[in-house]
């Protein structure tokens, strides 16, 4: 397993280590343990735990969709939404994921599409869990995002937000 999180939409190296931080190490050095994987006769799947989008001024430029677009060009198998990648809201995040349709699968169980809305892209891309097969196994993934009311609001059509995202001891 590959996995990575919290990419910020770091799209510029970090500022003291300049080959650290951005999208294009992050995809380098992917690449390279695909690779390395590879030369051992191992399969791979690569998972991001969400927040890659809102982060840098980068992600201003057209409200995120760059990053989005980053993300399918990584080779990810699952992403899960964090709870930068939905700050925008619902109908915002909808119409992300319609002008950029993720090539990867797109997970939040616990995310609650607001019934009174139409989002189709939501419906056509966000599931509650992917199943892999890797080397014969059979491999589940679930993606879960915050539940923290500081975040959990920005999903929400009421002034909780708590119908949206539900919560373990929902």
């Amino acid at each position: 397993i590959i996995h990575t999180n919290d990419l910020h939409s770091h799209m510029e190296h970090a500022s003291q280590h300049r080959d650290q931080g951005h999208y294009a190490a992050v995809k380098a050095e992917i690449d390279r343990l695909k690779q390395v994987a590879q030369s051992q006769g191992k399969d791979t799947l690569v998972l991001d735990a969400g927040d890659f989008s809102e982060g840098t001024p980068f992600f201003f430029a057209n409200e995120g969709e760059d990053s989005w677009r980053m993300m399918n060009y990584m080779g990810y198998d699952a992403v899960a939404v964090g709870n930068h990648d939905y700050l925008m809201g619902q109908q915002d995040l909808d119409r992300i994921l319609s002008h950029v349709q993720p090539e990867f699968q797109l997970l939040a169980a616990n995310f609650i599409r607001n019934p009174a809305l139409k989002l189709p892209g939501l419906k056509k891309f966000l599931h509650p869990y992917a199943e892999f097969t890797r080397s014969g196994v059979k491999i589940g993934v679930i993606g879960l995002t915050t539940d923290d009311f500081v975040y959990k609001w920005r999903a929400g059509i009421g002034p909780q937000g708590n119908d949206l995202i539900s919560s373990p001891q929902e």
